[in-house]
């Protein structure tokens, strides 16, 4: 389909706008349709695919603290291009790097 000047268009016969965008297109087969002043249509249909779903993974070393090294390494190993990460360390502390480092800080209360 071509773009001249004073065109609209529509998706799955909707309202008609004058924008060839439309957004928040769930994956699918969708008919566009556009018109210009002159009553000329044109029609396709565009299929709209899915990303590969990433699939979040992590490993950390080691996999067991001692008091002497209260230090554990976080390492993303997600599929399919992360682009963002978030680390809770359950009221320790986060973060947002994709690997990153805690210290865990054990704290003992004695009653006498």
């Amino acid at each position: 389909m071509n773009d001249p000047e004073g065109v609209q268009y529509s998706i799955n016969g909707g309202t008609f706008q004058s924008t060839p965008f439309f957004g928040a297109l769930c994956p699918g087969d969708y008919s566009i349709t556009m018109h210009d002043a002159n009553g000329c249509t044109a029609a396709s249909t565009v299929i709209v695919g899915a990303p590969t779903p990433v699939v979040a993974a992590f490993d950390f070393n080691p996999d067991t603290l001692f008091v002497s090294n209260t230090l554990a390494s976080f390492d993303n190993l997600s599929t399919n291009n992360a682009v963002s990460f978030e680390w809770d360390f359950a009221g320790l502390g986060n973060s947002s790097e994709e690997h990153t480092i805690a210290t865990v800080v054990r704290t003992t209360t004695a009653e006498w």
